[in-house]
């Protein structure tokens, strides 16, 4: 599946926990009980996708608008994004939104 012409969401029904301190965020996933360490970057990701459809150019724009990055242009920035969509869906976070 590429991950880049899809779109995403978090899983129906998901309840996330968050907790965050200093440059740390934690996520717990109640429905898997599981807990993650998560990076600014795909801490914001996540949390955006929590409420939102998103394809990796839109979470390119707004994480980069958020975590305040400058990325136009940046390729490297657009993979990493995909990298980690591919990595949080493998976690069970996320799902391609079925459209």
């Amino acid at each position: 599946m590429n991950s880049g012409t899809h779109r995403w969401s978090v899983l129906p029904d998901t309840v996330l926990h968050w907790y965050c301190a200093d440059d740390e965020t934690l996520v717990y996933y109640e429905q898997a009980g599981t807990t993650h360490l998560l990076t600014a970057t795909s801490a914001e990701a996540l949390r955006f996708l929590e409420y939102n459809e998103a394809n990796i150019g839109e979470l390119v724009a707004v994480v980069s608008q958020t975590l305040t990055l400058d990325v136009d242009g940046d390729d490297e920035f657009f993979f990493l994004m995909e990298a980690l969509v591919e990595q949080l869906q493998k976690l069970g976070l996320i799902e391609a939104c079925a459209h």
